[in-house]
Formats: C-alpha cells, structure tokens, sequence
C-alpha cells in the first residue's frame, strides 16, 4: 500500500493523476522524505521564511504608496508652480511693469 503525499492528493482529486499512475509520476517527482529530528529545525525554517515573505510583501506595498504619494506631490508642485507664475504677474501688472 503506497502512502499518497498532499500533492498527490490534490492531484487525484483534481483528475491530473489516475491511481494506476502513481508510481511513474514518483519517478519524475521522488518524494523527499525529511528527518524526524530535523523537523523542528525545518518547521522554523519555514515559518521564518513566511515571517520574511509577509516583510518583504509589506516593503513592496509601502513602496507602491511612496510611489502614489510622490505622484499627488508632483501634481500639486506643478499647479502651485502655476499659481506662483499667476500671482507674480499680476503683481507686475499692479506695480506698472507690464
């Protein structure tokens, strides 16, 4: 009797794998069998990779808000760039310059 791994599962309930094929689909994808006494090292591991994942996806949203941010300021220096020009004319054309 042959133990079925999660993705083998998934795989037969997803219609991808038939039974019969199981052990021609464990020649091309063996499965990696993990130490008992390195599960504990192997479980932090993992769990500090999803720690560093879960950063790194945080460091990408701040970035894409910076981004928008740097956008709206960008905007609004440019018609208060506008605006400045406008005000500095009409104070030539009060003071007689123009």
């Amino acid at each position: 009797m042959l133990r079925v791994t999660r993705e083998e599962t998934e795989l037969l309930k997803s219609g991808v794998l038939k039974a019969d094929d199981i052990e021609a689909y464990r020649k091309d994808h063996p499965v990696q069998e993990v130490p008992i006494e390195c599960t504990a090292e192997l479980l932090k591991v993992k769990q500090e990779l999803r720690d560093l994942s879960v950063l790194y996806k945080e460091a990408i949203q701040k970035n894409k808000d910076l981004y928008k941010e740097i956008v709206v300021n960008r905007n609004l220096k440019a018609e208060l760039r506008q605006k400045i020009g406008d005000v500095r004319k009409a104070k030539k054309e009060l003071s007689g310059r123009i």
